[in-house]
């Protein structure tokens, strides 16, 4: 069972986020009190209930009974129940979070720059190709794909920014995206770009069809 959740962090009033920060543990609030914008502060608090909500909903505990914790790696994992999986990313407005009972990976980037540099520099020669041979108002767009799947390939594989995003390429075939490591395809990643000027990249070894929710208190 897989489920991905999107989040507006505008959908919810100060009352709310004052009562989502008394359900997170002591530690997360010491962390998030400690950011100078108030956009950090909710997107990384809201991304803390949602995932922790979702969580419990999937495996019936109660959220003050899950122990979240986090490898070398900074991949988030709950200690305390077998098979059961989830990341979060946020960017812009948003957060996303995924929840499953096998291995997943997570992100969503707002599309606000023209970053064909940093493809240039960091991506395949075939994914720079497919990025930069189009009109020019579709270069962003695909960028963005090429990108947000690579992140949640990396997540997926529990190294973020430690895996060198060279090492494996993002192939568009048909309207699918896949994985190749070493010319051998290894994984699908879902792109989508579900809500406007966002894109979403996720991976998942649930081989069923995944729905993306996007409502305002799904997860309550």
């Amino acid at each position: 069972m897989t489920r991905v959740v999107l989040q507006n962090i505008k959908n919810y009033e100060d009352n709310e986020y004052r009562r989502f920060r008394d359900m997170v543990s002591a530690a997360k609030r010491e962390r998030i009190d400690r950011y100078k914008h108030i956009v950090d502060y909710r997107r990384s608090l809201l991304g803390d209930v949602l995932s922790r909500s979702l969580l419990a909903k999937m495996t019936g505990m109660d959220v003050g009974e899950l122990d979240i914790c986090v490898d070398d790696m900074g991949k988030p994992y709950v200690a305390n129940a077998e098979n059961t999986f989830f990341n979060i990313s946020h960017s812009g407005e948003y957060v996303a979070c995924i929840v499953s009972d096998k291995p997943c990976g997570i992100d969503i980037e707002i599309m606000d720059h023209d970053n064909r540099d940093i493809a240039k520099r960091f991506f395949a020669k075939s994914e720079y190709e497919y990025i930069t041979d189009c009109l020019e108002d579709e270069t962003r767009r695909r960028f963005y794909e090429i990108w947000t799947a690579k992140e949640a390939y990396s997540k997926y594989e529990g190294k973020g920014f430690g895996i060198d995003f060279g090492s494996f390429e993002v192939v568009k075939k048909e309207n699918n995206y896949y994985v190749f490591v070493d010319g051998t395809q290894k994984h699908i990643v879902n792109v989508r770009d579900t809500v406007d000027g966002y894109m979403l990249s996720f991976i998942c070894e649930d081989e069923g069809e995944i729905s993306v929710e996007n409502e305002y208190g799904a997860f309550l």
